[in-house]
């Protein structure tokens, strides 16, 4: 799951209401005010919803989600901050994740954190949307017009810490612990890679590792010869 940047995570810890979007069956889409809540450092959304409102039917029927969360009360005329995530959402049946999920309401007066209230006969259950991508708006200019656009706003998460490791691995098995440590810098291959180039990495995977290794080695240690 990517992880919301600094500037994300202060939107989301101040801001307590989002606007959850779905789609019905018929394609028609649905946009919802819920009160979200998250555990610390943490940043999966849950929410306590009737399960016969629409948008409680609509994600049973489909998990894509997109949700805003913004600050409506902007100071000084600034553009408001919002947040802007896609995400996978869920209505939560097991009772051992539900009675889990209900603990991120304790203290809240509308939402009990006894997990029961939300299970068998009761109206209403909880919804859990995990976040896939997440932005955060900006300002800029156009031809020296404003324009408010949008940037990435998280890590790559576990996709990019896996492939990481796996080009570390590549370069250790391939030129030993000797030239790793002594240019350690390359074990932020895929972090450091160009949103291009790491989109090349995931599609050619470990081959791309391989060879971005052997051509870094090549450079350095050539340059090295020269010198000695």
């Amino acid at each position: 799951m990517p992880r919301p940047n600094l500037k994300a995570r202060k939107i989301i810890d101040s801001v307590k209401y989002i606007t959850v979007a779905t789609v019905d069956d018929k394609g028609q889409p649905w946009n919802t005010p819920v009160a979200a809540f998250h555990f610390d450092k943490d940043y999966t959304l849950y929410w306590a919803s009737y399960l016969e409102n629409q948008h409680s039917k609509n994600i049973r029927n489909n998990s894509k989600v997109f949700i805003v969360i913004y600050d409506s009360t902007p100071e000084n005329g600034q553009p408001a901050n919002g947040v802007y995530i896609k995400g996978e959402a869920t209505e939560l049946t097991n009772k051992q994740e539900v009675m889990q999920a209900a603990l991120v309401f304790e203290g809240d007066q509308y939402n009990p954190s006894d997990g029961r209230q939300y299970l068998g006969d009761y109206p209403r259950r909880i919804y859990k949307a995990v976040p896939q991508q997440i932005w955060i708006n900006t300002d800029s200019k156009r031809n020296g017009h404003f324009i408010d656009s949008r940037e990435i706003a998280h890590s790559r998460g576990a996709m990019g810490n896996e492939i990481s490791k796996k080009a570390t691995d590549t370069k250790r098995s391939k030129y030993g612990d000797k030239f790793f440590s002594q240019n350690g810098e390359m074990g932020g291959l895929a972090r450091n890679l160009s949103d291009k180039a790491y989109m090349t990495f995931r599609e050619k995977g470990s081959e791309f590792a391989s060879e971005m290794g052997k051509r870094s080695a090549e450079k350095r240690w050539g340059k090295r010869d020269k010198n000695e």
